[in-house]
């Protein structure tokens, strides 16, 4: 606030009332009091901003108050004169400014951002070269344009799609302003911020983006940023600050680029096009004799090298080139001539270290020792303590060269030491020193006592010099191979220094990350490895080498992350999950080594319902196949390292199994696997591993086909039978066919796998399978081999089962059977009863069991598949076990058990169901048990009707008893047969069909028919709701859809449940009529009352029956009546009528497999000579 602010009256105007009020004010008793006593500046207004200032107000002595007034709102007022002329100044040279940027402007593009019509916002770019109202046309995104135009009247620039505007700047400029657009109709507020790019700022730009690249070490995509800056460039050439001078920069940048690519044609090509924008760029120069020289043009690049010293003379950068192609001349014109001068240069150093001479001079003399020590060959010494030495010449005194073995060595030792005054001296010596310790295992030996000078080197990374820190990684790079460097290595100050030096990138093939890797992984050091990946970043590097360009410095690199995969503790310090992309692209660039034998185009897994949110979405996919088995070893050992250790960290990982898979890791993965051993089993493990784990590998690896390669079933082709080779030879190993067989289980029930496998015959495909189960497979090989068999026979109401042949059953799956316990046991014999269970194929199957004396052991195997425990059972009760009632317990607490309740949870899925039905909704409830979904039924539809279909008469009184004692006068229980529903009572319609858990009792045969008839149950507009075990789900779909029904979308709100829901399809054919009720049984009635238990002496006799009344299966050879005149029916065996067969007990100790119904075979033992017989 300022004085003017308190009153705009002047003080003569004011009455004094007004003078007393403002003279009190405490501002002005603060100006009066500094104008009294002094002071160089007051403070004219309060606030937070910075205080404005304002010399002091001179007055005449013993002026009145009013006269002070006066003073300080004449010096208020010329202050604020002065702010005005400040601002019209500032308005000025800005309209200067813009006026003289209007003028020399030639935009390149406009960026548009905060636009309320997102679709506005972007980058516009000059459409060509059209022009329009005397300025450039540019063009945006989704083919919004910006251009002048006329707008309300007059000219302005506008965005928008024509003859739409949608954001409009009113102005006569040529440039179009950054702030200030107005909304037109179109537009959305806000209005956006315009931002114009000169052609140089777009220069810079991309130049700036090509430095980036350049530094992080992708020099591909640093040579596209600066091609990029350059084509600016050239189309606006002559504009504004596109100087000779930027143009040199980006040709030298460029020429760099190319440089570490070693296109050295294209960098000789940019140096000259910059040495002609600029002369004076020594650089230039520079980089011209590089490529020259890599080019074998020595004389052209020493004169190149000459010249940049006339123009900048005694550039260290050109000397110390000049010396290095010096030093390569010596080099090129033998040992003699090197050798000749590493002498004399000995000779001097000796000197000048005895005799103390100036660190500049020992310096110098140091850094030309390097070069010659490098020029230098090892050969094989048989006499030398590490059997190498350097090349020997006769002609020179006992070895010149190694005397840095005896007398240098003892020289330079002690120069190993931090000395901030000579840090030049101290990189030249650590320099010589790795030179002289490259290869040469004489020299290593002697510098073992010294190594540990090179601690306190690295230990003090940050007051040394980088130069001084890269000699003592040379050094130790040298001596890698040596336990005492590994002892340095393995100190975790020193490892931290070491690594903070190779952290930098270097894109030279003599890179320090080099020798320091191939080193450790020459000598298998997982330690050591782990040692240096504690360090922080160090693991960025490792993988950084793995990915490089150059095959000396990525092979190493890659070898040695695939040994440190091996072990935990680096696995963990790795950080895979955070890794996961790098390893994906490693695979891919390993995999693309190989070349591409076929090519595939796989599109999205079928099979899969729209209601499906949960599962993920495979696009189509073109697929390029390698002959990975062509890859070279190193390459090979690499992928083997690789999926070991990921086999080993996805054991317990879904999360890093999730993130692999969402990079496309088993487009590469599943390629491995038509490799040979050890590859292919590496990646069969790995593959097992991860299906194990989770859903969307199982759904991948299907998608892509390996099931059926395991099965060596393939489509012909060039390559067809070297990739059934390989996996024939992989499979040799019973861990790789133990691997496979649970693959194929995990495979089971995707309806993709039964697609393809349709493809080829059923004899090739199941014979294939049961060589693969043949041996002695571990227990959950057995499981998933056989569950896979089960699903490959009873497809399509078991069409392949004719095809399995008897010898594979005979010589595979009985032995296995019987060599197998428990779970194993149980699986092997779920297959063996979907086989068995046909009378056709065993009439087919007993000749060939003839003819190997064989029938005695199908029958031990009949026998005890038949259910030993439960024969003692009935033997010892006289009742047949009844798993829904275990021990005689009532129903309910076998179907309203907590667990299942839990699992199901009746009124969640109730409430979803009828969240939009009416209150006088119908329900059909199909299997309604004990009622857990009818009764939450009646509360969702109090008006309508609900309909409980049972075929169990336990079930149906305790339904009615509940309705009668909670008054549910809209329950009715009903009794149904087996194979359809009947017809509801007054013709009833229903809005919901609901089965749950029933369809797994349903063979397969009659499945179609029975859906069949609840389509005949719903109304128009009414909807099937299914709900099963997620196993089963794709097992039962088509069969649903085949009946009539359309699959709708759905949320998954069951635990432990697939929740599906389907509506009646118009286009199918009509469905079946629904016969008429069955009569209800005097058990139905809810005044009946069972039997209680007879006393033990009352027991009746055994029957003599064999059966089985197991959790999933029936007897496998007869039909066993229930109660009520149900049947028990195996949710996996399709029992044909005609089939039922019964397995008798005779008096003497022998069975009898007798057909009932018609005629067939009757399998006797007889007392002679314990055979057996077949008889018509």
């Amino acid at each position: 606030m300022t004085f003017t602010d308190i009153t705009d009256k002047r003080v003569e105007d004011m009455t004094p009332e007004e003078q007393e009020k403002l003279l009190n004010d405490p501002r002005i008793r603060e100006l009066q009091h500094k104008m009294m006593y002094g002071g160089d500046k007051f403070e004219l207004e309060v606030t937070n901003e910075k205080p404005k200032e304002i010399k002091n107000i001179r007055i005449h002595e013993g002026a009145t108050k009013e006269e002070q007034m006066e003073a300080i709102q004449e010096a208020m007022r010329e202050d604020q004169a002065n702010k005005d002329r400040t601002k019209k100044e500032e308005e000025r040279r800005a309209a200067k400014a813009w006026a003289e940027r209007c003028a020399r402007s030639d935009v390149w593009m406009y960026v548009v951002e905060g636009a309320g019509t997102t679709a506005i916002n972007g980058t516009y770019h000059r459409n060509g070269e059209s022009i329009r109202n005397g300025a450039r046309v540019f063009k945006g995104p989704h083919d919004y344009c910006m251009s002048r135009e006329c707008v309300s009247g007059g000219e302005g620039w506008i965005i928008g799609k024509a003859p739409r505007a949608f954001y409009a700047y009113q102005t006569k400029d040529k440039l179009a302003s950054e702030k200030d657009w107005s909304v037109q109709e179109h537009g959305k507020p806000p209005a956006p911020t315009v931002r114009a790019v000169e052609p140089y700022e777009a220069v810079e730009m991309c130049k700036q983006q090509g430095n980036a690249f350049f530094k992080e070490g992708t020099f591909d995509k640093a040579v596209e940023r600066y091609t990029e800056s350059l084509r600016v460039a050239s189309v606006c050439a002559g504009g504004h600050g596109l100087t000779e001078d930027v143009l040199g920069k980006l040709f030298g940048n460029r020429s760099e680029a190319h440089l570490q690519l070693e296109h050295w044609q294209e960098a000789k090509d940019d140096a000259d096009e910059a040495m002609t924008c600029d002369p004076t760029f020594v650089k230039a120069y520079v980089r011209k004799a590089k490529a020259l020289y890599h080019m074998d043009q020595t004389q052209e690049a020493e004169e190149v090298l000459k010249d940049a010293l006339e123009v900048l003379p005694g550039n260290k950068e050109v000397l110390s080139l000049q010396e290095e192609y010096r030093v390569a001349a010596l080099a090129r014109s033998g040992s003699e001539a090197a050798l000749s001068e590493l002498s004399g240069l000995c000779s001097r150093f000796q000197t000048l270290v005895k005799k103390k001479g100036m660190a500049s001079e020992v310096t110098a003399l140091l850094r030309q020792m390097p070069m010659l020590l490098m020029a230098l060959k090892v050969v094989p010494d048989k006499d030398g303590p590490g059997g190498t030495a350097y090349e020997q010449q006769p002609n020179h005194d006992a070895q010149v060269f190694l005397r840095l073995a005896t007398n240098n060595f003892t020289l330079l030792a002690p120069l190993v030491r931090p000395n901030s005054k000579q840090m030049d001296l101290l990189a030249a010596v650590l320099e010589t020193l790795a030179a002289g310790l490259a290869g040469c295992t004489t020299n290593q030996v002697v510098f073992d006592k010294y190594v540990m000078q090179l601690v306190p080197l690295l230990r003090n990374k940050d007051s040394m010099p980088l130069e001084v820190l890269r000699g003592a990684t040379k050094v130790l790079g040298a001596m890698a191979h040596r336990a005492s460097a590994r002892r340095v290595m393995h100190d975790p100050d020193t490892a931290e220094g070491l690594m903070h030096v190779l952290s930098y990138p270097d894109s030279s093939a003599q890179r320090l990350h080099l020798a320091v890797i191939t080193a450790l992984d020459d000598m298998k050091d997982v330690n050591t490895i782990a040692n240096l990946l504690a360090v922080p970043g160090a693991c960025d590097t490792f993988w950084r080498e793995a990915h490089s360009r150059q095959k000396e410095v990525h092979c190493p690199s890659r070898s040695l992350i695939a040994r440190a995969m091996s072990n935990a503790i680096c696995r963990r310090r790795l950080k895979l999950i955070d890794r996961c992309k790098r390893v994906v692209d490693l695979f891919e660039k390993i995999c693309n080594e190989a070349k591409v034998v076929e090519e595939y185009t796989i599109g999205p897994v079928d099979g899969k319902g729209p209601e499906d949110d949960d599962d993920d979405d495979f696009d189509s996919l073109k697929w390029s196949l390698r002959d990975i088995a062509s890859l070279a070893q190193p390459s090979t050992s690499v992928l083997i390292g690789f999926l070991e250790g990921l086999a080993s960290e996805c054991a317990g990982n879904a999360e890093l199994i999730e993130t692999l898979t969402r990079y496309d890791s088993w487009v590469y993965t599943c390629q491995m696997l038509m490799a040979r051993p050890p590859l292919s089993t590496a990646a069969l493990r790995f593959t097992r591993v991860c299906m194990q784990q989770h859903q969307s590998v199982i759904d991948k690896v299907v998608q892509l086909g390996v099931p059926m390669w395991l099965l060596q079933c393939r489509e012909p082709s060039d390559v067809s039978d070297d990739f059934n080779a390989n996996v024939s030879t992989t499979m040799l190993s019973q861990a790789a066919r133990d691997d496979a067989l649970q693959i194929l289980g995990f495979a089971a029930n995707q309806g993709v796998f039964h697609e393809c496998a349709e493809l080829f015959e059923s004899e090739d495909v199941l014979h294939a399978m049961m060589e693969l189960m043949d041996g002695n497979p571990s227990d959950d090989a057995a499981c998933g081999g056989c569950r896979s068999l089960t699903f490959l026979i009873t497809y399509k109401k078991g069409k392949r089962r004719a095809a399995l042949s008897a010898r594979d059953v005979h010589d595979v799956l009985i032995p296995l059977y019987l060599r197998k316990q428990e779970v194993a046991k149980d699986a092997v014999m779920k297959a063996l009863r979907t086989v068995l269970s046909n009378q056709e194929w065993i009439d087919k199957a007993m000749k060939y069991f003839e003819e190997r004396g064989s029938v005695n052991k199908l029958y031990q195997v009949v026998q005890e598949m038949n259910g030993l425990q439960d024969l003692k059972e009935t033997y010892t009760t006289g009742k047949k076990a009844d798993k829904l009632r275990p021990g005689g317990k009532p129903i309910e607490e076998s179907l309203e058990a907590t667990h299942r309740l839990e699992n199901l949870q009746p009124k969640k899925l109730v409430d979803y169901l009828c969240r939009e039905l009416p209150p006088n909704a119908n329900i059909v409830d199909v299997g309604a048990g004990t009622g857990i979904f009818t009764f939450e039924f009646t509360k969702a539809v109090p008006e309508g009707r609900v309909v409980a279909l049972e075929i169990r008469s336990d079930a149906i009184r305790f339904i009615r008893k509940k309705a009668k004692l909670e008054q549910a006068s809209n329950i009715s229980a009903m009794r149904i047969s087996e194979k359809s529903v009947c017809e509801l009572p007054d013709g009833l319609r229903a809005d919901i069909v609901l089965v749950c858990d029933v369809l797994e009792f349903i063979p397969e045969a009659d499945r179609e028919t029975y859906l069949g008839t609840l389509r005949s149950l719903l109304s128009k507009g009414g909807k099937l709701v299914v709900v099963n075990d997620r196993s089963m789900t794709d097992t039962f779909l088509i069969d649903i859809q085949d009946a009539g029904f359309l699959q709708k979308r759905c949320a998954q709100i069951v635990t432990n449940r697939r929740l599906m829901i389907f509506e009646a399809d118009p286009a199918a054919p009509d469905a079946p009529p629904l016969p008429p009720p069955p009569p209800d049984l005097p058990e139905d009635s809810v005044d009946y009352e069972e039997p209680s238990e007879e006393p033990e002496s009352k027991k009746p006799e055994p029957t003599g029956e064999v059966v089985d009344e197991g959790e999933d299966d029936a007897c496998i050879l007869e039909d066993n009546p229930l109660p009520g005149g149900a049947q028990a029916r195996s949710k996996d065996v399709e029992d044909d009528d005609d089939d039922c067969c019964v397995l008798e007990e005779q008096d003497d100790g022998g069975c009898v497999l007798e057909e009932q119904d018609e005629g067939g075979c009757v399998l006797e033992e007889q007392d002679d000579d314990g055979g057996c017989v077949l008889e018509e």
